[in-house]
């Protein structure tokens, strides 16, 4: 279990840093940023989707999204679904979500 949190860790922290390092950036020139502790919000969803999916594998792809956007309204939470179903696909694993369940970019 301490190697799993270990992973956890260091993949959220990675995840996280690079988002506040890429979209984060790209999305402030044209919005405002409306998180006030953006690498901790990060952090905390990445590391919570991860640990969420891992022990509710047959979770909906539909709840994993209303999950993001009912928290993140915004161009970021398109980057997060982005950056989640890359990651589905990376690891092999089945993603089918309709068009329309993807998050919007405003």
């Amino acid at each position: 279990a301490v190697l799993y949190t270990a992973f956890v860790d260091r993949v959220a922290e990675r995840c996280a840093r690079f988002i506040c390092e890429t979209t984060v950036i790209d999305f402030s020139r044209y919005h405002d940023v409306l998180i006030d502790h953006v690498y901790e919000t990060f952090y905390v969803l990445i590391s919570g989707l991860i640990l969420f999916i891992r022990t509710h594998p047959d979770v909906e792809v539909t709840v994993i999204k209303d999950i993001i956007e009912t928290k993140y309204q915004t161009t970021i939470s398109a980057a997060i679904w982005s950056f989640f179903e890359a990651t589905v696909k990376a690891k092999g694993l089945p993603f089918e979500a309709e068009e329309e369940n993807r998050p919007a970019a405003s």
